[in-house]
């Protein structure tokens, strides 16, 4: 039930950044979220797949990526592995 209810809780927060926020906000603030304790994100999906699961095309998703690593937020490995670099930073996003 826990693990339940803080998949759900995950799921709202995703939604709500979707519809209130920009589109970096979003994506800034759910790398955040599912990033592990070691700041690293292994998508566990395609990324068309977490792309509409944060309301934007795929293209949008692989362009914003490219944007937070040239500004040093992030690490892009592979298809499927981000490691964040600069977590205050997007939170502030």
């Amino acid at each position: 039930m826990e693990e339940l209810s803080s998949r759900l809780e995950k799921v709202e927060n995703l939604i709500e950044n979707v519809i209130l926020h920009s589109v970096e906000h979003g994506l800034a603030q759910a790398l955040v979220e599912i990033a592990d304790k070691r700041n690293i994100v292994l998508l566990k999906t395609t990324k068309a797949v977490f792309a509409s699961q944060l309301g934007m095309s795929q293209e949008t998703l692989s362009r914003k990526l490219t944007v937070f690593q040239e500004k040093g937020y992030i690490e892009l490995e592979g298809q499927r592995k981000i490691i964040l670099l600069n977590i205050e930073e997007l939170k502030n996003i």
